[in-house]
């Protein structure tokens, strides 16, 4: 059973109609994790309209499905049905399109993410230099200051593989937010982090849903579900039977 959809209220264009979803996924089936047999999504209808929160429940014992491959339009990723961005479908577009579409979106990767020869600020800052003319120095600034508010006294200074998890972590928020993106993608965000605070982060996502941003976050969090109470415009998924459906239906 595909889950069933909505288009929250508020969010009509104008006259002419709905506005078009930020993401929207329709009637897709996702291949299984790399060297998986199994943990694939079938029958995927999901519409992420902007400023909304969707949060899908991921079992800790199971590695997150391609749902963000599949948002980005990364090959292999989906089997069947579409996929479109901004009202766009990926396979649509030219290489360079797709490199422009990707620019719009921040991801954090529940595996390693990082260019091992460039340092944490580098990595962070990378998309910047490639998509946009303003100086360095101040894509720099607004990272150190975004980093401040995400937990971090400063990025760390060096390559990846001399940062500790927590720190490498929260620069991947950093990173994934600096560029005001359209979609935000994540990943178990606070995977392998003592005591996590989600409070933070959360903060930050709600200021850019209110900036249009949509946000897909898998989690295997409960105070991830317990932070997101009493939030505007949250909607929370689960993977059931190979299916996202909204958790009071789940089995």
């Amino acid at each position: 059973m595909p889950v069933a959809e909505h288009t929250p209220a508020g969010d009509t264009a104008d006259d002419a109609g709905p506005a078009t979803p930020v993401l929207q996924l329709d009637d897709v089936t996702l291949a299984p994790p790399k060297g998986r047999g199994s943990g694939g999504l079938r029958d995927v209808r999901l519409h992420v309209m902007a400023g909304e929160l969707v949060l899908v429940r991921v079992d800790r014992r199971l590695p997150c499905p391609l749902l963000a491959d599949g948002a980005e339009g990364i090959d292999g990723a989906v089997v069947r049905g579409t996929v479109r961005f901004e009202g766009q479908l990926w396979t649509d577009a030219s290489p360079g399109e797709v490199a422009r579409r990707r620019g719009r979106i921040g991801r954090v990767f529940e595996h390693w993410a990082w260019i091992s020869n460039l340092d944490v600020m580098e990595n962070v800052l990378l998309a910047s230099a490639h998509h946009e003319r303003s100086p360095m120095a101040a894509h720099r600034e607004r990272a150190e200051r975004l980093a401040r508010r995400l937990g971090l006294e400063r990025l760390p200074d060096g390559r990846p593989a001399f940062v500790a998890h927590a720190e490498l972590q929260r620069a991947q928020w950093v990173r994934a937010l600096l560029r005001s993106p359209r979609l935000v993608l994540l990943e178990r965000p606070l995977h392998g982090m003592a005591a996590p605070d989600p409070a933070p982060l959360f903060d930050v996502l709600d200021e850019a849903r209110a900036e249009g941003a949509a946000v897909v976050w898998m989690t295997s969090l409960d105070s991830v579900w317990q932070h997101s109470l009493g939030r505007q415009r949250v909607r929370r998924l689960t993977i059931d039977q190979e299916r996202l459906r909204p958790e009071a239906e789940a089995h």
